[in-house]
């Protein structure tokens, strides 16, 4: 009999554990253009439920669990409160942490307006075919824009109730009753955070995986399209464009809203942490927060163990003050100030084992300066090896800062705007750094006509062509000059400096003879 059963298993749950390796590294991902590899969860999960030598394989384990999110809903704040995660230990690399995406802050009229986008989208797409139909054949269209964003001006109720002739997405008592059973979420997740609740159970989430050196604090991601409406999701709220075709809010009408959410889930984060006495290699936030970080210098950072931090990036979702208060020359002074202490009192406390620091990656806005200013001005990072950021640059100090930083491998800026100095500031610190770079600067606008990209490394000549006109000659001569090749020719006077595009006699006798040399090599190919 016990024959008979072995011979009837499947063979292919007697396959090696070298083979169900080779299998499995065929189907854990899928190629994606942009992103690269990316891996594909369902696909493990469906190899552990057919097979039980994959439930059990150590490789698919350390991939599916390497990874795992905890979100601060009361749901999953009880599961997470007795929940034994040993079976999970041995794989467990990294914690991201993320709210709900219940705020209570949520006015009815702001849920009215979420639930009711998706039909507001579909009457800007019909009005659009309307439009290039009637222009196709050779109708008057000109006013027809003009009054479609005169009518979402007015407000996009009345818009609504103008095109659907008075008949709402969803009759008036599902709205009302829909709103009453959010906000009771939403007061649930506040209760839970003002009671320790979450607090405890990450905690004990964190206390029983001490491996775990890579934390994240996240976002609900409310910005995108899906393709449920509102009743499909059982009146859950949706993911929504902003600003599409001119009919939805602004993205900050939904940042304002997660703001007290986020506030709540970093300072949760940090108190959890602290608690079970975690280490700390790796420290992501990229919450929604408020511009005041009033957690920089009000003790919540006071007892967090950074010393071992090597990796920072600090990329968190601010409500922008013309979305929340009003634009004031004052305000952003203090958003500016109120950041670069933040930035400041993390980077105090790892500044020895910081190596890599990402800053606001393509970041937007651009009002927040980097280094800070006094009193805010960060120490010297001397372990520091990678830096990158998207905010505006003090350029003589942030020459300084990379000065500052022996150790510096590698340096993106992405579409850093020079708010102070000159941009031969920047370039001198990086020719005389005593180390040898690797840059990858997009789209910087170095000057008032047009912007200015460099991908080198500077312990190489350019890999550019010499160009015999000034202006296009930009990559040949910065590249070689931020390689110590090449002398500030005219050029780099042409596109960082005023009034330099007169040539010296030595300038002009140097570039015939490396034109020369250009001529001499293409005749040698042919």
């Amino acid at each position: 009999m016990d024959e008979m059963s072995s011979n009837t298993t499947p063979a292919f749950t007697r396959l090696p554990a070298e083979l169900l390796i080779l299998i499995l590294d065929q189907q854990h991902s899928v190629s994606d253009k942009y992103a690269g590899d990316i891996i594909d969860y369902a696909t493990l999960k469906s190899l552990r439920l057919a097979c039980r030598q994959f439930a059990h394989l150590p490789k698919l384990l350390g991939k599916v669990f390497k990874h795992i999110l905890i979100i601060a809903s009361p749901e999953q704040v009880q599961i997470a409160e007795s929940l034994d995660l040993s079976s999970i230990k041995p794989y467990v690399r990294v914690i991201t942490m993320a709210p709900s995406k219940y705020s209570w802050t949520m006015t009815e009229h702001q849920f009215r307006h979420i639930v009711s986008i998706p039909r507001i989208e579909e009457i800007c797409q019909e009005l659009s075919m309307t439009y290039y139909r009637v222009k196709s054949t050779g109708g008057d269209v000109s006013g027809f824009s003009q009054s479609r964003e005169q009518e979402i001006k007015e407000g996009w109720q009345h818009f609504l109730e103008k095109h659907t002739d008075g008949k709402m997405p969803y009759p008036e008592t599902e709205i009302v009753t829909g709103y009453e059973r959010y906000m009771q979420c939403a007061r649930r997740t506040r209760r839970m955070f003002e009671e320790n609740k979450v607090h405890h159970a990450w905690t004990k989430v964190f206390t029983q995986l001490p491996d775990v050196h890579s934390f994240r604090v996240g976002a609900w991601g409310f910005d995108g399209s899906s393709d449920d409406n509102w009743r499909d999701l059982s009146c859950e709220p949706v993911t929504h464009r902003h600003n599409y075709n001119n009919s939805g809010h602004n993205a900050g009408v939904c940042r304002q809203l997660q703001e007290p959410v986020g506030e709540a889930l970093l300072r949760t984060a940090i108190a959890s942490l602290i608690a079970a006495g975690s280490i700390i290699a790796h420290l992501e936030i990229d919450c929604v927060l408020d511009s005041k970080f009033v957690w920089a210098d009000d003790g919540t950072l006071r007892d967090l163990d950074l010393s071992r931090l090597q990796t920072l990036t600090f990329d968190p979702i601010e409500v922008d003050w013309w979305e929340k208060r009003g634009w004031t020359s004052e305000y952003e002074a203090t958003a500016v100030a109120r950041c670069g202490l933040a930035l400041s009192t993390i980077l105090h406390t790892c500044r020895f084992s910081l190596s890599k620091l990402i800053l606001y990656p393509e970041y937007g806005e651009q009002y927040i300066v980097w280094p800070p200013a006094a009193p805010n001005r960060p120490l010297m990072l001397p372990a520091l090896r990678s830096f990158r950021t998207g905010m505006s640059l003090d350029l003589p100090e942030f020459a300084r800062f990379l000065l500052q930083s022996p150790a510096l491998q590698f340096v993106q800026l992405d579409g850093c705007s020079g708010r102070l100095g000159e941009w031969r500031e920047l370039w001198d610190a990086i020719r005389n750094h005593p180390n040898r770079m690797t840059l990858e600067f997009d789209q910087l606008p170095c000057n008032s006509y047009t912007e200015c990209s460099v991908y080198h490394y500077t312990g190489e000549d350019s890999k550019a062509d010499f160009d015999d006109d000034p202006w296009d000659n930009i990559q040949y001569s910065l590249e070689n000059y931020l390689s110590g090749n090449r002398h500030w020719d005219r050029t780099l006077r042409m596109w960082f400096e005023d009034g330099g595009d007169e040539p010296t006699d030595s300038e002009d006798d140097e570039d015939d003879a490396i034109e020369g040399e250009f001529v001499s090599e293409a005749d040698e190919e042919q």
